[in-house]
């Protein structure tokens, strides 16, 4: 009997851990190119970037420019995914800043498995985990300290990445 009560309890704290974990702004640590956690304003309006290595390179240049250029956007940051050494955070950041105009800067989840897979999913904490991140670029919208995200595919679907990224902005 105190065997089933304990499957019972297990059961009943992962339902809920499972149902509490989803409404929430995720509080992973993301890290600067310095190594430090990422401290975000929950006032402010974010555009995180997520990049991966199946990515399209062209589409990252199209959407810095035209949140900068046509919406008039600055806190543009892209989020890669590496692991947690040095070099890997530099050689990153590198080759974000080639890809973007206007990035505030370039942010980091750790993943010892980025390797072994296109996302790096052997976190299940990570953002392209908890997403389900294949193609990049996605973005994860924080405004007010809540998180909208829009896979690739929501960005380049049939209404175009521009309409896409004016209807985010304007809360549509």
């Amino acid at each position: 009997m105190g065997v089933h009560m304990g499957y019972k309890m297990t059961l009943l704290l992962l339902v809920l851990f499972a149902i509490g974990g989803q409404a929430q702004t995720p509080q992973l640590p993301i890290y600067t190119l310095g190594n430090k956690v990422w401290q975000k304003d929950t006032a402010t309006e974010y555009f995180l970037v997520l990049k991966n290595n199946k990515s399209c390179a062209r589409c990252f240049e199209e959407i810095d420019n035209y949140l900068h250029d046509s919406l008039h956007k600055d806190n543009i940051y892209c989020v890669c995914i590496v692991d947690s050494s040095v070099f890997a955070r530099k050689m990153a950041d590198i080759e974000a800043r080639k890809l973007f105009r206007f990035l505030r800067a370039t942010l980091f989840e750790y993943d010892l498995a980025v390797n072994e897979s296109y996302g790096g999913t052997g976190n299940p904490n990570s953002l392209f985990h908890l997403y389900n991140v294949e193609i990049t670029p996605s973005l994860l919208y924080i405004k007010n300290n809540e998180p909208h995200y829009y896979s690739y595919q929501d960005l380049y679907g049939r209404e175009g990445y521009k309409a896409k990224l004016s209807a985010i902005v304007k809360g549509n």
